[in-house]
């Protein structure tokens, strides 16, 4: 089973602050080839996006410049965007590809 990558856009009072669909296509291109199927959330909604993004393996909410890195429900970090792709590549890496 693929890596399932979920992109939702910012809401429209805060549209234009984060390019979702950008950060999602590196996101997935990162992690092709990945021996683990994981659900991701890219969010661009600070108002509903950490919710979104606890619900799935690897996740970002997104605004205001910065991402909010979630990783099996919880904060891991809070980022500038970036380094939104870099950090949330770097987790899958260290905890989802077997060593």
């Amino acid at each position: 089973m693929p890596t399932k990558t979920t992109a939702v856009p910012s809401r429209p009072r805060t549209i234009l602050q984060v390019d979702v669909y950008r950060l999602a296509e590196e996101v997935t291109a990162g992690l092709e080839g990945l021996p683990v199927p994981l659900r991701v959330a890219v969010m661009g909604c600070v108002v509903n996006g950490p919710g979104e993004a606890r619900e799935a393996d690897l996740g970002v909410s997104a605004g205001n410049g910065n991402g909010q890195i979630f990783v099996r429900g919880e904060v891991v970090a809070t980022v500038p965007e970036s380094r939104i792709v870099e950090t949330l590549l770097d987790e899958a890496m260290r905890r989802y590809v077997p060593v």
